[in-house]
């Protein structure tokens, strides 16, 4: 992701293998959390823009941080890494490194309360439907934000596993249906969820390769974001 960070007391973009995530502490005692994806199991399902309240001695360590941050000398190599930010400086800080666990241990304390406020976001599922014609495999998504949630998949980038094997999916005839039968799209053009609501797409027609699958592809979601950005994605039926 790439954000304007600059005006924040404090950021944090996790570059690290399966992670996409970025925190910023902003001097008005609002952090604010962008999740594409997560490190964390139970957080794999979420995608989005989430935002939460810093306590006056939370925002003071993140400048005590901040001033750490910009002391620091900027670290080479090839290892796994932070950018963070400390307002218009930044620093590539190794993980592993005394710096890294502080920095960590503090945006953890605050990652897990701003999943708890989303502004914008889903949480994505997998679903068998029982139809007339049999049961179908689906996936659900569901606007879970304060504010509406913008998504589109690549209808062309999906892929279904059963019994170990991996094979691409049909690319869907329909876009998601709301749960009052209204056509929101998100494979053509965009689809905007309303909060609370539902979107629902059918994926494979028929019955299943089996009763547990994993659904995999790309998806694209803006709320809050500067830019839509690709998503790979993966979830489980």
């Amino acid at each position: 992701m790439d954000l304007p960070l600059s005006g924040a007391v404090l950021s944090v973009t996790w570059r690290l293998p399966g992670i996409d995530e970025v925190l910023a502490v902003w001097p008005d005692g609002t952090a604010w959390h962008w999740l594409l994806t997560s490190g964390e199991p139970d957080q794999r399902d979420l995608a989005g823009t989430f935002r939460t309240t810093v306590a006056d001695g939370e925002l003071a360590t993140a400048g005590r941080l901040a001033e750490r941050v910009r002391a620091a000398a900027g670290q080479s190599g090839s290892g796994p890494r932070l950018l963070v930010g400390a307002g218009d400086q930044s620093r590539e800080v190794e993980v592993g490194s005394a710096l890294a666990g502080e920095l960590g241990a503090y945006a953890q304390l605050l990652r897990k309360r701003a999943v708890q406020e989303p502004v914008a976001a889903i949480r994505l599922a997998a679903d068998v439907l029982s139809l007339p014609a049999g049961s179908s495999l689906a996936l659900r998504f569901t606007s879970i934000g304060v504010t509406p949630v913008t998504l589109q998949l690549d209808p062309h980038r999906l892929a279904v596993e059963a019994a170990d094997l991996w094979q691409d999916a049909p690319a869907p005839r329909m876009g998601l249906i709301s749960s009052d039968n209204q056509l929101l799209d998100g494979l053509y053009v965009p689809a905007s969820v309303p909060p609370g609501a539902t979107g629902m797409l059918l994926l494979l027609a028929g019955d299943p390769p089996a009763t547990h699958a994993r659904v995999r592809g790309q998806l694209w979601v803006t709320g809050p974001f500067p830019d839509a950005y690709p998503l790979p994605f993966e979830t489980t039926a």
